[in-house]
């Protein structure tokens, strides 16, 4: 990933959670893009939260 934030990420990343979470918590490119969204300042709230459920740093 090149560690770019796209705010868009945030609703995909937290709609592919409920309604196919094994996708999100298991395939290393899902987690690879949650771990760069994460990494912007201005990354949400709700997918900072996902992340640390799920133990991504």
């Amino acid at each position: 990933m090149d560690g770019s934030f796209s705010p868009g990420a945030t609703p995909v990343l937290l709609d592919a959670d409920r309604t196919a979470s094994a996708e999100v918590r298991h395939r290393p490119a899902a987690r690879d893009v949650l771990a760069d969204t994460i990494r912007h300042p201005g990354a949400p709230a709700t997918v900072v939260s996902l992340a640390v459920v799920l133990g991504v740093s």
